[in-house]
């Protein structure tokens, strides 16, 4: 079977890494899942839902601002995505 190109081969690493990391949340294992989200965010920064992951992971080991800058990035990523707005406390876009 031939190896497929790198770009390919590569592409579901971040949401490998991001499906890590939400398995390793539901263990209570925080660090090791931001780890796995940061490197997903790193890969595929564009992606709001791997940065909403990473923000419920840094929120919960106590990071509160680098979670607000995520949330402002999926926020410029998707800019109706109610649950990055809800966090930063901002009005509904109409």
């Amino acid at each position: 079977m031939p190896v497929p190109p790198k770009s390919d081969f590569l592409s579901g690493v971040p949401d490998s890494r991001n499906n890590l990391g939400v398995l390793l949340i539901q263990k209570g294992w925080v660090e090791e899942a931001l780890k796995e989200f940061r490197l997903a965010a790193a890969t595929r920064p564009y992606d709001e839902e791997i940065q909403v992951n990473l923000v419920r992971a840094l929120l919960a080991v106590g990071q509160k601002d680098e979670a607000e800058q995520c949330f402002r990035t999926a926020l410029d990523i998707y800019p109706g995505f109610e649950p990055a707005r809800q966090q930063l406390d901002l009005k509904p876009r109409r």
